[in-house]
């Protein structure tokens, strides 16, 4: 990299993440939970280097660096869904998420969007409405919601970076459009009767992603 404080950054955190992925494994024996320690401490490092460094992609190449973080959260899907059961697969999903989808960013910022906005924003959103459904249904953990808020956001992030910038009519109508699903979700709850936190938690992240993504998107005019 083209300064010493970013590089410096990038190797601590390869150094504290590999350290605690080591660790956890040795400790719990339990890989999900190494990978997601690890990818805790490694990622606040990485990002900060990619921010202070004018070409990142001269260490960090994003291609690999996608796959590397697509192998990761398959690890950590298929050790938290080996139970079989829909509630695990829906947890493990969203932990998933949580460690690919920071390196997807990166990759689509630094590197090439694999598909247009559209298609990534319409996706990424139906893709997340329906996680943000299923785990309720599916007597799903309310962690399980984190998922769906997580694609919720990354459509929205992905189309204000690769498309047409949002306009203020546009924005207005994702939060509208959040606060209805997640309306829908809790009257879901309340009729079906069953259990009520997981179905407020995807409530929750159905209001709250659509309006961070308002947040984020609304100085770009």
């Amino acid at each position: 990299m083209t300064t010493r404080a970013p590089e410096l950054a990038l190797i601590v955190g390869l150094v504290l993440g590999g350290t605690m992925f080591a660790t956890a494994l040795v400790f719990s024996g339990s890989l999900y939970q190494a990978v997601l320690a690890g990818a805790v401490l490694c990622y606040p490092f990485a990002a900060y280097a990619v921010v202070h460094d004018d070409e990142p992609t001269t260490v960090l190449f994003p291609q690999p660096i996608l796959i590397g973080g697509a192998i990761a959260g398959l690890l950590v899907l298929l050790d938290v869904g080996r139970v079989g059961t829909p509630r695990a697969i829906m947890y493990g999903a969203s932990l998933a998420l949580l460690v690919f989808l920071p390196v997807a960013a990166y990759s689509v910022v630094y590197g090439r969007a694999p598909v247009s906005a559209g298609v990534g924003f319409v996706s990424t959103l139906i893709l997340g409405a329906t996680l943000l459904w299923v785990n309720p249904l599916v007597g799903g953990s309310p962690y399980g919601a984190i998922g769906g808020g997580l694609l919720l956001l990354s459509g929205i992030l992905y189309a204000h970076h690769t498309g047409p910038i949002f306009t203020p009519t546009t924005r207005k109508q994702l939060v509208i459009g959040g606060m209805l699903l997640g309306g829908s979700l809790l009257v879901a709850g309340f009729v079906l009767a069953s259990v009520l936190a997981t179905w407020v938690a995807s409530a929750i992240a159905a209001i709250v992603a659509p309006a961070v993504g308002y947040a984020i998107t609304i100085d770009a005019v």
